[in-house]
């Protein structure tokens, strides 16, 4: 069964390039203030200043790159939207829960394949 047949793919895949679109700002705004952090460090005397700085940067470098992870895996959802395999589960091929893909746009396996795959990695 495609998506089609279970979902409204056109509001998925609005939903899906308004929440890439949120988070293609969100990294834009945290890339700005990690580099004016960095401009701000060279003129920066005190260590613990400094410190503090470097810290913030780099929280603000694992923000970025979570940003970018949650952007290609909601790109690579829109990808199966338009193949027609959005919401079908890449491990047993069932139809992924409504529930589940609402709370998690992009996810690629049912609850109880993800729940196979996490035991494995233990």
């Amino acid at each position: 069964m495609t998506v089609a047949a279970k979902f409204d793919v056109a509001g998925i895949g609005t939903a899906l390039r308004q929440r890439l679109a949120e988070i293609s700002r969100e990294h834009r705004q945290i890339v700005a203030e990690a580099q004016l952090i960095r401009a701000d460090a060279t003129s920066v005397t005190d260590f613990a200043e400094d410190g503090a700085m470097a810290s913030e940067s780099e929280q603000d470098d694992l923000v970025a790159s979570r940003l970018m992870r949650q952007a290609d895996q909601l790109t690579e959802a829109l990808a199966r939207l338009e193949a027609g395999t959005y919401g079908v589960c890449q491990e047993c091929g069932e139809q992924i829960a409504a529930p589940r893909l609402k709370a998690m746009p992009h996810a690629t396996c049912c609850v109880g394949c993800q729940e196979r795959q996490e035991r494995l990695m233990r």
